[in-house]
């Protein structure tokens, strides 16, 4: 049993014999396997769904595509530097007036400036939302990848579980013959 990130899992140790194996043996690893799996509270068979894996892993659950298209939105309706004129609240009444066509005036003088400015800023939030979009799309086919591994680790634990079966079938007439004969004397 090795220990990888906290969790355990099981040791693969190949057989030096191939042609004959020891049932015997193998069925009591797999047993002292199973036996360590459910002492710390895991299921033998991999049925963690995945939204599990990554909470334990401390990751968040999936990407969250509609806040960061809103928070895109939100910059890209700022990226307009210099366009409008501010609403001047500080002022009332003539001081106003004066105020927003001072501003009015600054604006329109400094646009040259400005300008790059908000070409810039547009061209910013486009590559963010293009980064988002892609961002999506490999979450999205990350997703598929990892239900279609976990189907074929669903199939792996059934494969498993029915080789187990038919090696316990097949050991059992073994085993009750093995013991009505005696021990096997090997010939001289």
């Amino acid at each position: 049993m090795v220990c990888d990130g906290g969790k355990p899992v099981a040791d693969v140790r190949p057989s030096l014999d191939v042609s004959q194996p020891d049932l015997k043996r193998l069925k009591e690893e797999i047993r002292e396997e199973v036996a360590a799996l459910r002492s710390t509270g895991q299921e033998f068979s991999p049925k963690e769904t995945a939204d599990v894996a990554r909470r334990a892993a401390g990751r968040p659950a999936a990407f969250d595509a509609t806040s960061v298209r809103s928070m895109i939105d939100l910059a890209d309706s700022f990226a307009d530097v210099g366009l409008h004129t501010p609403p001047v609240h500080r002022f009332r009444g003539l001081i106003r007036s004066v105020a927003r066509l001072t501003a009015r005036m600054i604006l329109t003088l400094s646009r040259f400036i400005t300008d790059r400015q908000r070409n810039f800023n547009h061209l910013t939030t486009r590559s963010l939302m293009s980064l988002a979009d892609g961002l999506e799309r490999s979450t999205a086919g990350l997703a598929e990848q990892v239900s279609a591994l976990e189907e074929l680790s669903r199939r792996q634990a059934e494969r498993v579980d029915s080789l187990e079966a038919a090696l316990n079938h097949r050991s059992e007439p073994a085993e009750s013959s093995s013991s009505e004969n005696g021990p096997v004397q090997p010939e001289a």
